[in-house]
């Protein structure tokens, strides 16, 4: 009868090797083998994945430059001077020129207030863009 055991227990021993291969709680698990990158090949090859990245998708590193500047440009306050909006008026009425809108009180923001107006148009175009990209691809 012993003869009979040993090849149930080599089963038995298989079988368990194969449920820990399933056992999330075991590091040698298969699926964080095989879809895990490990930290080293992820050190190693970092620039290679970026590369690659910005081959596929083009418009990501588009982004990321507009987000820096539009963080650099709030972090730095410019002199700028407003734009100025003159009328002269005729000579009967005095011939001097008027502001017809003063934006000196805006300058603090207006970088502020571009920003916004940029990150807004962005977010439309690429709302579009994503909308159509099936269109586009097939």
């Amino acid at each position: 009868m012993e003869g009979l055991a040993v090849p149930f227990q080599n089963i038995a021993q298989g079988l368990n090797k194969i449920f820990q291969l399933f056992n999330p709680e075991n590091p040698q698990n298969l699926f964080r083998i095989l879809f895990v990158p490990r930290p080293e090949f992820i050190k190693a090859n970092i620039s290679a994945m970026y590369a690659i990245i910005e081959q596929k998708i083009p418009l990501l590193n588009d982004l990321i430059v507009i987000v820096k500047g539009m963080a650099e440009s709030m972090l730095i306050v410019e002199v700028n001077t407003p734009p100025e909006f003159t009328i002269t008026m005729p000579q009967k009425w005095g011939g001097f020129k008027a502001k017809i809108i003063d934006f000196s009180m805006f300058v603090p923001y207006r970088f502020f207030i571009k920003n916004i107006i940029r990150a807004i148009a962005w977010y439309f175009y690429i709302k579009r863009l994503l909308r159509r990209m099936p269109n586009l691809i097939y």
